[in-house]
């Protein structure tokens, strides 16, 4: 029997994150901060780094899975053997 892998039961969701950012960077890479951040349309650089922020941990919490021990997994460290059960 392959081992089951539950999906993370109460993953967050965008609208649920609460998430306020103070940041300092060298100059090269606050130049490039404020480069992507105009580039795609973001009123500041921080506006860019939050929503940056945001995506990543809901995307990452979609794809996390808990093992038979309780172990965390992501989807590309899952063994190939798991079972995922939904």
């Amino acid at each position: 029997m392959k081992p089951a892998f539950l999906p993370l039961a109460d993953p967050i969701r965008e609208s649920q994150i609460k998430l306020t950012l103070d940041w300092h960077a060298d100059q090269r890479t606050t130049r490039a901060i404020k480069r992507q951040a105009r580039l795609m349309g973001f009123e500041s650089p921080t506006a860019y780094l939050l929503q940056t922020l945001v995506a990543t941990i809901v995307s990452n919490e979609e794809d996390t899975f808990i093992g038979p021990d309780g172990q965390l997994f992501d989807c590309c460290s899952l063994p190939e053997d798991a079972q995922i059960t939904r």
